[in-house]
């Protein structure tokens, strides 16, 4: 009979800043990963500070274990209070949690849950609001993914997207057709579980802002293909304007303080990042 490998990690935060010639490298702060056996793990990091980054409390954990006759749980969680970088962007607490539940036998597009929440998110002076896709928080697997967008599902009383043409684009896509054929031939898809960010002054149609003196920052950016889940509360890609993510636009540019300019060119820094999974393997 198959045996099962647990995989789960959760990071508090990690990356490299770029200025002109300078490269600042962020250790991977407050990490921590499961056994291949399962158990449990926890990682507590307290007031971290650093000229581009700091926070009063990161807090990561990982679980796995049998919970069923053919039952294997997996579960990452993931937590950051009074972050600031850079004095641009500020969240006052933002958490995460990712869990799976599969079976030695079935299929590998096997069930996830997960749960994002941001509170206080502040740009410069400003409070935004990122806004969570609830009809996509509840999509437990890839296959409910794709009936996001079939009427046939809506008819017979199935989640359907709010609105499937802002859903495409949030995951790259120009089109819910053009989505709906990448999820047929089972590719993995990058997007967001935030619906909209409200606090910004025109009425936003994605997830990424542009921050002056920052650059680009995606709101809980989820990775999504049959029996895997990643889901980084925060992503950022340092330098100018149109130095993105290769994501279409549009992008909001949030209102903060201009100011001066002479922030991060290049680099990107991933904060709050949440996977867990597991596969039977053959003896």
């Amino acid at each position: 009979m198959p045996d099962f490998t647990f995989n789960a990690s959760a990071l508090g935060a990690g990356g490299i800043i770029e200025r002109g010639n300078v490269t600042t490298t962020i250790p991977s702060l407050a990490s921590v990963a499961l056994a291949p056996t399962g158990g449990e793990g926890r990682t507590v990091l307290s007031s971290y500070w650093s000229e581009e980054l700091s926070f009063s409390h990161a807090e990561t954990r990982v679980f796995g274990r049998k919970t069923g006759e053919d039952t294997y749980t997996t579960s990452t969680y993931v937590q950051i209070r009074d972050l600031n970088i850079l004095g641009k962007l500020m969240v006052g607490d933002m958490r995460a949690t990712v869990t799976s539940e599969r079976g030695i036998s079935g299929p590998d597009d096997h069930p996830f849950q997960l749960e994002a929440s941001f509170d206080n998110v502040r740009v410069g002076r400003n409070k935004i609001i990122p806004h969570l896709d609830v009809v996509l928080s509840q999509t437990q697997t890839y296959e409910q993914f794709g009936q996001l967008f079939s009427d046939r599902a809506a008819a017979a009383g199935l989640p359907h997207a709010r609105d499937p043409h802002g859903l495409a684009k949030r995951f790259n896509a120009n089109s819910p057709e053009e989505l709906a054929r990448v999820i047929e031939q089972r590719k993995p898809v990058q997007g967001s579980l935030v619906e909209n960010v409200e606090g910004l002054e025109a009425k936003p149609v994605a997830p990424t802002i542009f921050v002056p003196g920052l650059g680009y920052v995606r709101f809980a950016e989820l990775m999504l293909k049959p029996g895997r889940r990643r889901l980084n509360l925060i992503r950022i890609q340092f330098g100018a304007k149109n130095n993105a993510f290769g994501a279409p636009e549009p992008f909001m540019m949030a209102m903060a303080e201009e100011g001066p300019q002479g922030g991060p060119t290049g680099g990107s820094m991933t904060l709050g990042s949440t996977e867990g999974n597991g596969i039977p393997v053959e003896p």
